[in-house]
């Protein structure tokens, strides 16, 4: 559990350095950065009926990725949903803010599981942001979460839906 909480305190603090804005990227970078922060697997790819995009897809117990990608494997769209104990928790702003207040007064020690999965939540959406634009992600992370916001920057829509019903999240991303 120690590990797993450094982990996530030092992927906090790296995403708060966001990896540069781009009005694109490829697949390699996309799979690269879902690999290094957050565990997944590789993407497994596809073509689409007409030969014309890539389609790529990752699927375990609790996230599924999706998206597609034209020939030159650059990015046109991405879909992560995940499911979570408590979904409300990721739109509460005093909540959320309440976590991070914990974390740094009192240590990740502190942390709940709970407290930790909504962190994977959070961190999870702005790494999407983060390849698309580094100005400010993680504020317009939370804006997303906390007020349903769609955020269209740097030639793509990107926005979050909480299912509290179903206890799932999921974020959206297309470029226009």
């Amino acid at each position: 559990m120690k590990k797993i909480v450094v982990f996530l305190l030092i992927l906090f603090s790296f995403s708060l350095l966001s990896c540069g804005s781009k009005s694109s990227f490829t697949i390699e970078e996309l799979e690269s950065e879902l690999q290094e922060n957050y565990s997944m697997s590789k993407l497994s790819f596809n073509e689409d009926q007409q030969g014309r995009k890539i389609l790529f897809s990752y699927n375990d117990n609790t996230s599924v990725c999706s998206g597609k990608a034209n020939k030159k494997r650059v990015v046109e769209s991405i879909s992560i949903s995940q499911r979570i104990d408590d979904a409300d928790y990721l739109s509460d702003e005093e909540r959320v803010l309440d976590l991070f207040n914990k974390m740094a007064t009192k240590g990740a020690y502190s942390l709940t599981v709970r407290d930790l999965s909504v962190l994977d939540c959070i961190l999870t959406a702005n790494a999407i942001v983060s390849l698309i634009d580094d100005s400010e992600p993680f504020h317009k992370t939370l804006e997303m979460f906390y007020h349903g916001r769609i955020i269209n920057t740097n030639g793509w829509s990107i926005s979050v839906s909480i299912d509290s019903v179903n206890n799932s999240w999921s974020i959206d991303a297309t470029k226009k």
